[in-house]
């Protein structure tokens, strides 16, 4: 709960402009007021037609929609600062940083065997060319229905680790889940397996904080977050959802399950 106060206070600055601006507007330029206000509720008229029309994710558009009618003279400056997504290019360019540290040696498969289905190979392809990482052959496959029937395979294939483990997900929370996973991690770490763990800021923000990160850098395990919620910014909905445990390069879990009791049942907030 602390973290999520402290993160609805870094909109108060925000808060305080638009006030101030009204101060200003009724006790200083109270004879200017209504041709400033026309000439406000004209921009902010034609700058919610732009955003409308323009074409872009609707959920996107939708938050700055509510950001600018709520606070008309700071949403639009934050629009005119922040938005039609340039602050995307830094993080942007920090991703393809990553990339070119990485050397990966996948097994690239020149055919998509999909048994004719054409659409999916050439989305496959449209993949690899965004990613520059050549789809993969995946010697066995194992379906899980239940978080419950996943989490013992998990533990002992971390207990098989021998080069690297990486931890990345949406949703991490403290618990015998996650508590049971750092135990291995931090028997690996010392055993000098590469081990490194990312958590969306966003999604854990209820769950998971700095503190935390704190704890597990005690025990020698790197942590950081995906792009940090600290202030009112445009990539703060670019998120990271990946639910991901590589294992050596070898064993991959994904799917719908983070890193929380609630995802083995052993609570029950939503039902089993």
């Amino acid at each position: 709960m602390g973290k999520i106060i402290r993160r609805i206070l870094t909109i108060i600055p925000a808060v305080a402009l638009q006030s101030l601006w009204l101060l200003l507007l009724m006790k200083w330029l109270t004879p200017y007021a209504p041709i400033i206000v026309s000439l406000l509720s004209v921009a902010a008229f034609f700058l919610v037609v732009f955003i409308i029309i323009k074409r872009d994710e609707t959920a996107y558009k939708l938050l700055w929609l509510l950001v600018i009618l709520s606070l008309p003279l700071v949403g639009a400056l934050l629009y005119l600062l922040f938005g039609n997504k340039r602050t995307a290019r830094p993080l942007k360019r920090r991703l393809q940083q990553v990339q070119k540290s990485c050397n990966p040696q996948p097994l690239p498969i020149k055919e998509a065997p999909f048994d004719g289905e054409k659409r999916m190979g050439q989305t496959v392809r449209w993949l690899e060319e965004k990613t520059q990482y050549p789809m993969c052959a995946v010697e066995q496959v194992r379906y899980y229905p239940l978080g419950d029937n996943m989490f013992p395979d998990m533990l002992a294939d971390l207990k098989n680790a021998r080069n690297s483990i990486y931890v990345e997900y949406f949703i991490i929370e403290p618990g015998h889940m996650w508590d049971a996973i750092v135990n291995e991690l931090e028997v690996k770490m010392e055993q000098g397996v590469d081990v490194r763990v990312i958590y969306d800021d966003l999604g854990s923000i209820s769950s998971f904080n700095f503190s935390n990160v704190r704890e597990l850098k005690k025990k020698g395990i790197p942590c950081i977050p995906f792009n940090p919620f600290l202030a009112l910014k445009g990539t703060a909905n670019y998120r990271d959802h990946r639910k991901m445990l590589i294992i050596d390069n070898e064993v991959a879990y994904s799917g719908g399950i983070n890193l929380s009791d609630r995802y083995i049942n052993l609570e029950h907030p939503y039902g089993h």
